[in-house]
């Protein structure tokens, strides 16, 4: 009873493999594509600033501009200049209008990062990700146009600074996601495993069904001195 329910188990793995890998593909691919666009910043640093402070004081400023970048003020110029609201409403709302302020702040900070590049100093980058490659890219480049602007025009602690934009945000033709030869992998490996799995739970069964047999069947010849007599 036990070889035919490990028999069954062991079965189920293995139909269970290609039904695994079609679903994790029909997942990929039906999931929206998403293209990422990449604006890097280059803060340009007083030369009093660069005299007082040393390399770990000027990295904490440049962070403290990423906290900046991502702030509500610096997003909602975004949205405004960029009309957002309107953008996105159209595509939400079924009436198409547009869409409240403070939703229109959370979906744009879901769909930005900004970082600081590492061994460099005052390098920022802002990467937008969209549905649309060219809503991304005008993303990011408004945000780093936003921010240039911002310093120019308000004065900061220490002085006055000023950033340009080194490297301008460009529309993708490659996806950023689904990334499909990473999830076809994924699928295949987990397709493999189940296959692997139910393959070694039906031989192990087999094989126990074996051995139990041949320890209760007991050897085949009677064992010296039994059922001999000496004449």
């Amino acid at each position: 009873m036990k070889k035919t329910i490990y028999i069954l188990i062991g079965t189920i793995l293995i139909l269970a493999a290609p039904i695994s890998f079609i679903t994790g593909i029909a997942f990929t691919l039906s999931m929206p594509k998403r293209y990422s666009a990449e604006a890097t910043i280059q803060i340009l640093f007083p030369e009093t600033m660069g005299a007082r402070y040393d390399a770990s004081a000027l990295a904490l400023f440049t962070q403290s501009q990423v906290h900046l970048i991502s702030s509500d003020p610096l997003l909602n110029r975004v949205i405004h200049n960029l009309d957002l609201q309107a953008k996105w409403g159209n595509k939400i709302n079924e009436d198409e209008s547009p869409i409240a302020p403070a939703l229109a702040t959370l979906i744009l900070k879901r769909s930005i990062a900004v970082g600081i590049v590492p061994n460099a100093s005052g390098l920022i980058t802002i990467t937008a990700i969209q549905e649309d490659p060219a809503e991304a890219a005008r993303t990011a480049n408004e945000l780093a146009s936003v921010y240039c602007d911002y310093l120019t025009k308000t004065p900061q602690q220490g002085g006055t600074y000023q950033a340009t934009v080194l490297t301008p945000a460009e529309p993708s033709i490659r996806p950023a996601s689904p990334k499909v030869v990473q999830n076809m992998l994924a699928a295949l490996a987990l397709a493999a495993l189940l296959i692997i799995a139910g393959i070694t739970v039906i031989v192990g069964a087999i094989r126990r069904k074996n051995t139990k047999t041949v320890q209760q069947s007991g050897p085949a010849y009677p064992p010296q001195g039994v059922g001999s007599a000496d004449p």
